[in-house]
């Protein structure tokens, strides 16, 4: 994986212009019923020629793992979309 991309086109735009957007590029967390429990999507940039769904598994079960360790909350998904690939 290269890095993490703005997960929308505003972010993408509060990014030209300087906002401090950082710190939230790439990742979206959505809390479920009364907040015990999250979908996790990330927006990435990956590099060409390594096998996506071997970094894919890695990285949602170490996503997973992480946020269920540090905060308690059940992660019911973690979703990967690829939205660009680098040579």
């Amino acid at each position: 994986m290269v890095g993490m991309n703005a997960k929308t086109a505003a972010d993408s735009f509060l990014q030209l212009v300087g906002s401090d957007t950082n710190r939230k590029r790439g990742v979206k967390v959505t809390f479920l019923d009364d907040g015990d429990e999250a979908d996790v999507d990330l927006y990435v940039t990956m590099v060409y020629g390594v096998s996506l769904a071997v970094v894919a598994k890695n990285t949602i079960d170490n996503v997973r793992y992480r946020v269920e360790e540090m905060t308690g909350i059940k992660v019911n998904s973690v979703n990967i979309h690829v939205e660009s690939i680098n040579a």
